[in-house]
């Protein structure tokens, strides 16, 4: 009995074990698909090298933000490389309230972004959102014009040399000086264009075109006030080469066909302003002083000065032709690789009043200068559309209306919608010429050429003039409106 209960044991275990051996044996079942990894998203890669530079779209106008502040439309940088658009990673990006079509009322948006990006890049912009923009993509989304990106040139900042002399005007003594402002302009604005003569930026090129009817006594002496205005901001970035057209509106067609073999249409087409269409455009036969218009081609930095004609408007060609050249070195001042700054950081009395004061101190006498600026002080603002203008408006001229027209004017992106931008040519020149009267004639270009450089405006002026603004308004605006009221009231 014994021994058959230890063989029964046996068997039980040697079956225990043979079950549990087959329990343990996995069972084979099919595996679960593996899911495809969804693929990382390549981004553009700038070099190692390239700066942080900030980027300006000028053509998708945005609605931006709804009411609420809620933003509606999306900005996205783009880079082509191998033939694809990448999406740009940026430090910054976001809008700026910098456009202004009157035809866009709800639009006001330009994108902007900052981000590092190599040199001679082709770039876009995409907008996902409400934007108004000629070219969409497959989506529907708003895609710009692919553009250059250039990488701006480090800016070496120019500091004018005081002005010389034992008792020079300053802040503190102008408002007692005034009779004294204009002779030390002019004669500072002498000795520069004498000392600066010979350095390169005096000899910047420029060709000039006449067409078969124009007058001899029109624009005969433009390259000499060419090389005058060069010598004068010889210390400053200048348009590579300008092109000047002077013509007659008989020979308007003509003139078109020889400004497009070194212009872009899009900016030759503008020579036929000079004829009908704006204040500043002439009926073709005009009697007075002759129309003027500028320009300047992005990227290249080429400057575009179109001249007209108009019976007895010999008078005026010196000043005007200076006056538009003006705006090419402005624009060289703020081109920053992308865009063009004058609708983002400069002030709209330094837009006109640089111009107007230039023209003024590079004529030859002293005489001429006081005459110019007796005639540029006679103030008018632009009417409904910029088409027309009211001419001697009713302003009594005082510290207070001087201020008040700065606090406006120093918003470029609102400044130039406001009829008082006309004061420009009257204030802001004022305004420039006792800023020259203390610092020299170079010192509103040296603000220029910071404010374009990307340095906030505060600290911009005081760099250059050793005050704040905030001190310096006050007094200016004491000087302007004694010298408007003088002169108008």
């Amino acid at each position: 009995m014994k021994t058959r209960t230890v063989s029964l044991l046996l068997c039980a275990l040697i079956i225990s074990s043979s079950t549990t051996a087959q329990a343990a044996s996995p069972v084979k079942t099919k595996s679960a698909p593996k899911q495809s990894a969804t693929p990382k998203k390549v981004f553009y890669k700038a070099p190692k090298s390239a700066p942080l530079s900030t980027i300006y779209d000028t053509e998708g106008c945005a609605v931006g933000f709804d009411s609420s502040g809620k933003q509606v439309t999306t900005p996205i940088l783009q880079a082509l490389v191998n033939n694809v658009w990448l999406d740009v990673k940026t430090i910054e990006i976001g809008w700026k309230k910098t456009c202004n079509d009157s035809r866009l009322p709800n639009n006001k948006y330009f994108a902007f972004a900052r981000a590092a990006l190599g040199n001679n890049l082709k770039i876009r912009w995409k907008f996902i959102g409400p934007v108004n923009i000629f070219g969409r993509d497959e989506s529907g989304n708003g895609i710009s014009r692919p553009v250059t990106f250039y990488q701006r040139k480090k800016v070496v900042f120019y500091d004018p040399p005081p002005m010389a002399g034992a008792n020079p005007i300053t802040f503190a003594n102008i408002t007692s000086r005034i009779d004294e402002i204009a002779p030390i302009v002019w004669q500072n604005s002498q000795d520069v264009i004498a000392q600066n003569a010979n350095l390169p930026g005096a000899k910047t090129p420029f060709v000039i075109y006449r067409s078969p009817h124009l007058g001899d006594g029109f624009y005969k002496d433009a390259s000499l006030w060419m090389k005058r205005v060069n010598s004068l901001y010889a210390n400053f970035a200048h348009p590579i080469k300008t092109y000047l057209y002077f013509t007659t509106g008989q020979d308007l067609e003509s003139t078109y066909k020889e400004v497009s073999k070194s212009i872009n249409d899009s900016y030759a087409r503008d020579i036929k302003e000079l004829y009908g269409s704006s204040i500043f455009g002439r009926s073709i036969d005009c009697k007075g002083s002759s129309p003027g218009r500028a320009h300047t081609q992005f990227p290249e930095l080429i400057g575009m000065v179109f001249a007209g004609s108009c019976i007895d408007g010999e008078f005026n060609n010196e000043d005007m032709v200076t006056h538009e050249y003006t705006h090419q070195i402005q624009e060289a001042q703020l081109w920053n690789g992308q865009r063009s700054g004058r609708d983002i950081v400069e002030p709209c009395w330094m837009v006109e009043g640089q111009a107007t004061l230039t023209a003024g101190v590079e004529l030859d006498t002293l005489q001429r200068y006081l005459d110019t600026k007796f005639g540029m002080s006679h103030p008018y603002l632009l009417g409904p559309g910029g088409t027309d203008y009211v001419d001697n408006p009713k302003i009594t001229w005082t510290k207070e209306y001087v201020l008040n027209y700065y606090k406006d004017a120093n918003i470029p992106s609102e400044c130039k919608k406001t009829n008082k931008f006309a004061l420009s040519y009257s204030v802001g020149f004022l305004t420039v010429e006792a800023l020259s009267a203390i610092r020299g004639i170079e010192s509103h270009m040296s603000f220029e050429q910071k404010l374009g450089a990307g340095v906030p405006f505060d600290k911009a002026f005081i760099n250059t003039f050793g005050i704040s603004w905030d001190e310096a308004a006050p007094i200016l605006a004491t000087v302007v409106a004694t010298q408007m009221a003088k002169v108008n009231n």
